[in-house]
């Protein structure tokens, strides 16, 4: 579980640097670049906190298990501004969420690194209330491939933007246990997006 008010203290700088990580794989190297409104930078390895991978960054379910460490500590330092929170969790980050990212190419803001973050350490309960009149219920059915038939999957999410309640809808998705650490090939996936009022009724 996460501290409460660490976790809050981090959403709030998160959300106001706006902060958007994008990793790009070449045949000769991984790279990772924090984007803002005023400039690029290369992400650092965070070396001084845990040190991994002194050779670089890695990622996906076929990635080295330093690389990928070194990248969760590096991802969650950065994005939540608090090296205490990172060394914390990022092994767990590390499991179920970088190994996880598409190969090639990603990208993550430090508000969604963050709202993975709570997910996978089990901390699912709103941290505050929202107004019913302005939330948002998203609802995912998937059918996954299975041996003999498909296995039907629903989850849901609730925010107080369409975009928020179909990010959590889909991070309930990645945590069922049909999905974690298997490689999921030509799953077919439905959004629906209601009023949280009319979901409840339904």
């Amino acid at each position: 579980m996460i501290d409460r008010n660490s976790y809050q203290q981090a959403m709030t700088r998160a959300t106001a640097a706006g902060r958007i990580y994008i990793a790009t794989r070449t045949n000769s190297e991984t790279g990772i670049v924090i984007r803002t409104l005023s400039q690029k930078t290369d992400l650092r390895p965070r070396l001084d906190l845990v040190r991994h991978s002194p050779i670089g960054f890695d990622w996906g379910i076929n990635g080295s298990n330093s690389g990928s460490a070194q990248l969760a500590l590096a991802l969650l330092a950065h994005a939540s501004g608090d090296d205490g929170l990172a060394r914390q969790n990022y092994e767990v980050f590390k499991h179920e969420i970088i190994s996880r990212l598409p190969p090639v190419r990603w990208e993550l803001s430090a508000v969604q690194i963050l709202q993975m973050l709570r997910f996978v350490t089990g901390d699912l309960e709103p941290l505050a209330p929202v107004e019913t009149a302005h939330r948002k219920t998203a609802v995912v059915h998937a059918l996954l491939p299975g041996d003999n038939c498909p296995i039907a999957i629903t989850t849901r999410g609730t925010g107080g933007s369409s975009r928020q309640a179909a990010a959590r809808a889909f991070l309930n998705l990645v945590g069922k246990k049909q999905l974690r650490r298997r490689r999921v090939i030509q799953m077919e996936v439905e959004l629906s997006i209601l009023n949280a009022d009319q979901y409840e009724d339904a």
